[in-house]
């Protein structure tokens, strides 16, 4: 943990910080996907990035609720940016693909909204953690269509708003003042996926550039809209379903120690926590 020292070598405002420079870092990094997604030039799910707002605010409000703010910090720019994207998404008109085509998005976007559902619900008439837990599950299903994505069309998609959320996951750690769930969980959860999704978007770059030309000709390629709505080819992707796997076991394994009480909320470390009224300076 790096908060306690800073605190302890009299440096908490460093701590304090670094969560500003991560939604700093988010923002900026993200202009150019939110702009390029106005205007078609990248491909963003309306799926994934509709579902990440919606999440972004319930988790926001969560972490407020359970007091943790450094990760309130981070959930702040994403659902701020997710909620621009998902608008960005709507405008260039990539939710409508042929009718026909539509039946596996569907099952993840009533999936996703069944979740964020319940996350609000717990939100509103559970716990905070409760929340936050379903936040995290429901975030990573809503991924799967922007994995898809990244693995058809790797080019489609912006790696920096990506590399951004996995470095501002980091900085996030390190202002912790514990590593319980409550202060750590979703940072920790948001640097797996950003950097497992920046890794499948450079290997399948490279991978494809190696291909053979006829193997896979630009022209028979199908527009990103469609991609994300045909039903997934286990032969050829078999990949993202041991992906999706690991979301599902991961997600029901770390929800019933939250329930069960075996996950500990709250890790201390030595050192002396920072205070949330520490001056900026001095």
């Amino acid at each position: 943990m790096v908060a306690p020292w800073l605190a302890e070598q009299g440096l908490g405002w460093i701590a304090l910080v670094l969560p500003i420079v991560g939604i700093v870092l988010l923002v900026v990094a993200s202009i150019d996907n939110i702009v390029g997604t106005w205007q078609g030039r990248w491909g963003s799910s309306l799926a994934s990035w509709s579902i990440w707002a919606a999440l972004g605010w319930v988790g926001l409000a969560a972490q407020i609720q359970l007091g943790a703010i450094v990760g309130a910090m981070l959930l702040l720019p994403i659902a701020a940016v997710s909620t621009a994207v998902a608008v960005g998404a709507v405008h260039a008109r990539r939710f409508a693909p042929p009718a026909e085509e539509f039946s596996w998005q569907r099952k993840v976007d009533i999936v996703c909204a069944v979740g964020a559902g319940l996350a609000l619900v717990a939100l509103l008439f559970s716990t905070g953690r409760q929340a936050l837990v379903l936040t995290i599950i429901t975030d990573g299903i809503a991924a799967i269509p922007t994995y898809t994505a990244a693995y058809r069309q790797p080019r489609s998609l912006p790696t920096a708003p990506f590399t951004a959320g996995a470095v501002s996951a980091v900085l996030t750690l390190a202002a912790a003042p514990s590593w319980g769930f409550d202060d750590a969980g979703y940072a920790v959860y948001l640097y797996v996926m950003c950097r497992g999704l920046v890794w499948l978007m450079r290997w399948r770059t490279v991978a494809l550039e190696k291909a053979p030309a006829e193997a896979a000709p630009a022209a028979r390629m199908p527009t990103l809209a469609v991609s994300l709505s045909r039903p997934l080819e286990t032969t050829q992707i078999w990949q993202l379903w041991a992906i999706t796997a690991v979301i599902v076991v991961g997600a029901t394994l770390l929800g019933s120690a939250v329930a069960s009480g075996m996950l500990p909320m709250h890790i201390s470390v030595p050192g002396q926590a920072l205070p949330a009224s520490l001056p900026l300076a001095g």
